[in-house]
């Protein structure tokens, strides 16, 4: 058995679906985990145990109104970091603190 957070599966679904539509966006490792970090802040968590907690997950979360919630936090997640990542755009120098 493992203890799982299912919403980090549907995150990282839903967020390959919105980078594709937005190729001007960074999508390096670090500004993806970004995006990811702050949708999965600002939705619930989903954990399960078992096969048959996960599927029965997987079930809920085909939910119009879930799918919509996760699409609009990770849509807005992507808009946030791609406006500013946190690290420095090539050509420019990274911003002293």
């Amino acid at each position: 058995m493992k203890l799982k957070n299912y919403m980090e599966i549907v995150v990282a679904d839903a967020l390959r679906q919105v980078l594709a539509n937005m190729p001007h966006v960074c999508q390096c490792e670090r500004c993806r985990l970004d995006m990811m970090a702050l949708a999965l802040n600002r939705l619930p968590p989903k954990y399960t145990v078992t096969h048959s907690g996960e599927v029965f997950t997987k079930l809920r979360m085909w939910d119009a109104g879930n799918q919509a919630k996760i699409l609009t936090e990770v849509t807005r997640a992507a808009m946030q970091v791609g406006e500013k990542p946190s690290h420095a755009s090539p050509g420019k120098q990274p911003e002293k603190s």
